[in-house]
């Protein structure tokens, strides 16, 4: 703590330790140092190597992060777009990182200060993504690499409010085309078709789609044994197929929206298990098929056929994962690959076509007992207006559709659990889990799923869990070890402290929520901080190591130095030896 600066800032801890000289690697340790709520910096040393995704789990940090003037070489990793709780500066400058930009950085809304990529050898295009720091007052630096394409409008639109905003061509291949720089990476757009085709365009599916005939679903699912940081547009590609050569019916052209992530972090926090980390990458597409010319009948049953097929690869079976190898020109990417975590959902979409001053439900003409004729109207389903706004003036804070009566239907994730609340959908909701406490609904039913699991306060802004004192996990899902094992032990679940001892622990509904220390050879205790003494048989054949006495039975341990205190007339590392009266 001392040499790395870890304080107090405000009642915020911070780690700083900016111009210490310091070299080596950055050690992948630091990101558990989830505890940190202010800044992390190790900006001016000479640390080499490449920066560790490990450090992407200080998503507490609040006031920067910061890594400029060392010799970091690599890409930036994808996973820093987790660290959405920043609020005034992210800073990378002056390194030798190479590659593109994650397009996750544009996560990073609430940055105030600034933004710094200053001096480095990132390449390929400006994400449009950044457009969204709107928030951003002080400096924008992407002088010094070799991004090509244009400035993104999103991006320029921010410009006039950035105080020293420096995107320029300098140093930089800006309004060069992205395929002529970089031509294994980037094609470039065909020629110009003639004025007079003589074949009509191969169909092209689009997010909103026109036409009352065509359905959707969105899906997701985890392959273990795959390195997200692999998958590029050929991989993507090899996804597709794979598919829709075990989805009847549809084709590698009706997907779209297909992203793939990093998902080896998030089995560590829910599985708690350090020595057993694999890669893992978390697919999410959509597929989405016109009625009138397919054989799907309706949204519920092509969501049936996608759930089906991923269901079986999630059982065990190896037809979608085969397939999609199949359809690689990469040998190893999906040698390993198994499909776990499947979630199907079918996809809402708004109206394509402008809304007219025609009534939007017929009048029906109904008569009573005595014959006097009422009007009876219908009950329109088309979108509405007048529903809250924030204060940028979007209806249900963009993030919902108004419906008729003002009221409106916040947008859910993709297992259908909403993904924002509130009259205005203005606030975010949290990870949820098993409830550590609740009111009993029924025998053997008192822990429904809930947001935080009960040990914490939800973080609406951000959607992010503020745990209990004790409690850890994105869903505080978990207790945190003592005093996390002292930095001389693992912390384990249940299930994984019973697979130790040999023992199975996996049915009750705390196997992974309750963890234990498991402490490194030389320490002991409920937090590993005690260190053990030499121990061996007792000289004088009274009970020793074999009975778990400290000391061979003839001494006391200092659990503080690990030494052994022998009782008069014994001596030696572990009391092991007598002594000899003349």
């Amino acid at each position: 703590r001392r040499l790395l600066g870890l304080d107090q800032d405000g009642g915020r801890r911070r780690l700083t330790a900016g111009d210490g000289g310091l070299t080596g690697v950055v050690p992948t340790q630091l990101g558990k140092l989830s505890a940190l709520t202010a800044a992390f910096s190790l900006e001016s040393n000479s640390f080499t190597g490449t920066v560790p995704t490990e450090l992407a789990n200080l998503v507490a940090l609040t006031s920067g992060f910061g890594l400029s003037s060392n010799l970091l070489t690599g890409t930036l990793p994808t996973q820093y777009g987790r660290l959405v709780a920043l609020e005034s500066v992210f800073s990378v400058s002056f390194t030798s990182m190479t590659g593109r930009v994650p397009t996750e950085l544009g996560n990073l809304v609430d940055l105030e200060y600034g933004l710094g990529l200053l001096s480095n050898k990132f390449d390929g295009s400006i994400p449009t993504q950044f457009g969204r720091m709107t928030q951003m007052t002080d400096h924008f630096y992407l002088l010094g690499n070799s991004f090509c394409g244009d400035v993104p409008d999103e991006l320029q639109a921010l410009s006039s409010g950035i105080a020293t905003y420096y995107v320029t061509p300098e140093n930089n291949n800006l309004g060069t085309a992205c395929c002529t720089v970089l031509p294994a990476v980037y094609t470039c757009a065909a020629s110009a078709p003639s004025p007079n085709p003589t074949s009509a365009p191969t169909r092209k599916p689009t997010p909103n789609p026109t036409g009352t005939s065509y359905v959707a679903v969105t899906a997701s699912f985890t392959m273990d044994g795959v390195d997200a940081s692999n998958i590029d547009d050929d991989a993507k590609t090899a996804i597709k197929t794979g598919i829709a050569a075990t989805i009847s019916g549809i084709s590698a052209s009706d997907i779209y929206d297909l992203t793939v992530v990093d998902a080896s972090t998030r089995r560590l926090e829910a599985e708690q298990d350090q020595r057993r980390l694999g890669t893992a990458a978390a697919v999410t597409f959509t597929v989405g098929v016109d009625t009138s010319s397919s054989s799907f009948s309706d949204s519920s049953d092509l969501e049936t056929a996608v759930s089906t097929t991923l269901t079986t690869a999630a059982s065990g079976d190896a037809a979608l994962t085969s397939a999609i190898a199949a359809a690689s020109t990469s040998t190893t990417t999906f040698a390993s690959a198994t499909v776990t975590s499947v979630t199907v959902a079918a996809v809402t979409r708004s109206p394509t076509s402008a809304p007219t001053n025609a009534p939007t439900a017929t009048p029906v003409i109904v008569y009573d007992d005595d014959g006097t004729q009422y009007l009876q109207i219908k009950k329109p389903e088309t979108m509405g207006s007048g529903c809250p706004k924030n204060d940028d003036d979007e209806q249900c804070s963009g993030h919902g559709d108004c419906f008729r009566n003002g009221k409106c239907n916040c947008w859910a994730r993709p297992n259908g659990d909403p993904a924002w609340q509130a009259a205005d959908c203005s606030q975010r909701t949290c990870p949820k889990a098993a409830a550590w406490v609740a009111v009993a609904t029924a025998a053997n039913e008192a822990h429904p799923v809930v947001e935080c699991s009960n040990k914490g306060i939800c973080q609406r802004k951000r959607g992010i869990c503020e745990c209990f004192d004790g409690y850890a996990g994105i869903a505080c899902e978990r207790t945190e070890c003592p005093n996390d094992c002292s930095q001389n032990g693992i912390c384990y679940s249940q299930k994984l402290l019973a697979e130790e001892a040999g023992m199975t622990y996996t049915t009750p509904w705390d196997a992974k929520k309750i963890t234990g220390c498991v402490c490194d050879a030389g320490y002991r205790g409920p937090d590993c901080s005690l260190q053990e003494c030499p121990t061996g048989p007792d000289i004088m054949h009274g009970d020793g190591n074999e009975k778990g006495r400290d000391c061979s039975g003839r001494g006391v341990c200092d659990y503080t130095s690990g030494l052994c205190r022998c009782f008069a007339g014994y001596f030696g590392n572990r009391c092991h030896q007598q002594t000899i009266l003349s």
